[in-house]
């Protein structure tokens, strides 16, 4: 029955590996989607901003300095968006790696991230204590090892056998003075065996089970301490992860309202055109943040789920 509890556990820890992975494809699909998004949002301000600048040139009110600046910008963010689309299928063909899916199987995967799991480090601690898989897979090889020095040790006691069996016989004889004959009823017996010399090889035995013992003891010590080191590091990652994306969210509504006022302050020429593409540069560089602080967030929320044992019910 410990062997076959085993093998569950065992069981467990490679669906909690699979399910981690495939939570980390997938968002990081929607990280890839979230950045095309943002490539393709930026891309036809730019075409705008070289048709202003092209006709502004051919004028004559405008330099061909700013006209090759605006060209520049607008290749530059085509080839980020190409290279976003081609990051985002190799984030697919990732994902359908691990869900055993055709290597080319196009899909869309959904625009949120969605942090559901948020314990307190004492919650998460005591889920870790009573349901992480790994910590239970070495209670489970103590348990073992504790049952296989019980086996050696009852090799030193008596052991008694009983049998049982009916018996019917029965003969018959023409040259014999007894012409016939038979036997029946039944019969049992007790059979007591004690165990008085075998070489030491017993002793042995015991002696090298109750060190396997000593060793699963010390191993699961060791992982519980490995278990808890590892939960408040993964809880303290969680909580700045979240703190980051708060910032980043943020900085996000504050890099995009900055880029509304630039485009405006750049139509009226109130503003040069590498004064927007400041903005521009850093509003790109602000969703790229805040879809990296997403992803790392949900990585860091699959990780606590692992940890406490519930990231597969």
């Amino acid at each position: 029955e410990q062997y076959a509890a085993q093998g569950d556990q065992n069981l467990k820890i490679r669906l909690d590996s699979t399910v981690a992975s495939v939570v980390e494809a997938y968002y990081g699909s929607v990280r890839d989607q979230q950045l095309l998004s943002a490539q393709t949002e930026v891309l036809p301000a730019s075409e705008q901003v070289l048709t202003i600048t092209e006709g502004q040139f051919e004028n004559g009110s405008g330099s061909k300095l700013n006209a090759l600046l605006a060209r520049t910008d607008r290749n530059a963010q085509h080839a980020a968006e190409l290279e976003a689309a081609t990051a985002l299928d190799n984030a697919r063909t990732a994902l359908n790696l691990v869900l055993g899916m055709r290597a080319d199987a196009q899909y869309a995967v959904e625009d949120t991230v969605i942090i559901g799991y948020d314990p307190t480090l004492e919650d998460l601690r005591g889920a870790a204590a009573k349901g992480n898989n790994e910590l239970q897979l070495t209670d489970r090889d103590r348990q073992i090892a504790a049952l296989g020095l019980r086996e050696f040790q009852a090799m030193r006691l008596p052991t008694v056998d009983f049998n049982a069996a009916y018996q019917f016989t029965k003969s018959t004889s023409n040259s014999s003075l007894i012409r016939f004959q038979q036997n029946q009823g039944p019969g049992f017996g007790f059979t007591a065996t004690l165990p008085l010399f075998n070489g030491l090889i017993l002793n042995s035995r015991i002696k090298n089970a109750k060190l396997d013992v000593l060793n699963a003891q010390l191993a699961f010590a060791q992982e519980q301490q490995s278990v808890d080191a590892g939960t408040l590091s993964a809880w303290r990652t969680f909580q700045s992860r979240k703190q980051t994306l708060a910032l980043e969210e943020e900085n996000r509504s504050a890099a995009h309202e900055m880029l509304s006022i630039a485009r405006e302050r750049y139509k009226v020429g109130a503003s040069t055109i590498i004064e927007l593409q400041a903005v521009e540069t850093a509003y790109t560089a602000a969703i790229s943040r805040l879809v990296g602080a997403r992803y790392d967030a949900k990585v860091s929320e699959t990780q606590l789920r692992r940890l406490a044992g519930v990231l597969v019910h």
